[in-house]
């Protein structure tokens, strides 16, 4: 999907650059110079709110620095200030490869624990999981009595062709079982 979506730097840019405003022909020049041949038109719109973004706080920081100072107009020194604080509060650098590297190998030193060998899926224990039994069979004594819930007709109506009660069932727990 990117791909049919993607922007080709061609001569026809040239064309299309008219009807860019001139910060987006900026910033497609700069993708052009520096080798970025194809990308999404969405690029260009997401650089420039980055950048507008960016000088606006450069320069409301520069001014409260000017202020401060006592100063009406901003000067050089101020808008330094507001880009050298801006890059030590927004934009932090990696620590050098050296300490990186001494501290992978530092964490690779210790060994990873054996794992167990189960077979199948690892699950938490029963009563935790939602595939434990939540039923259970009938004992054949108590399969003789009438549940509950049938009347005596209806107690009928379960024996089977020979008329003997049927000896298997199935009860599910009710909150109001006495049985349980």
């Amino acid at each position: 999907m990117a791909d049919s979506q993607s922007h080709t730097a061609t001569s026809n840019d040239s064309q299309e650059g008219n009807s860019m405003p001139k910060d987006a022909q900026t910033i497609a020049a700069i993708l052009k110079e520096t080798g970025v041949a194809n990308y999404e038109p969405r690029v260009i719109n997401h650089l420039l709110e980055f950048s507008y973004r960016y000088i606006t706080d450069i320069l409301e920081d520069a001014k409260l620095y000017s202020n401060h100072a006592g100063n009406s107009v901003i000067s050089k020194e101020d808008i330094k200030l507001a880009i050298q604080t801006k890059l030590n509060h927004s934009f932090t650098t990696p620590p050098p490869k050296d300490f990186l590297v001494d501290l992978a190998r530092q964490k690779n030193t210790t060994t990873l624990p054996t794992l167990k060998n189960y077979t199948g899926a690892r699950l938490p224990p029963d009563r935790y999981c939602l595939t434990s039994v939540n039923y259970r069979l009938k004992d054949q004594s108590s399969m003789h009595k009438k549940p509950y819930w049938q009347s005596a007709s209806e107690a009928a109506s379960f024996r089977n062709a020979a008329g003997k009660q049927s000896t298997v069932g199935v009860k599910r727990k009710w909150r109001d079982d006495e049985e349980y």
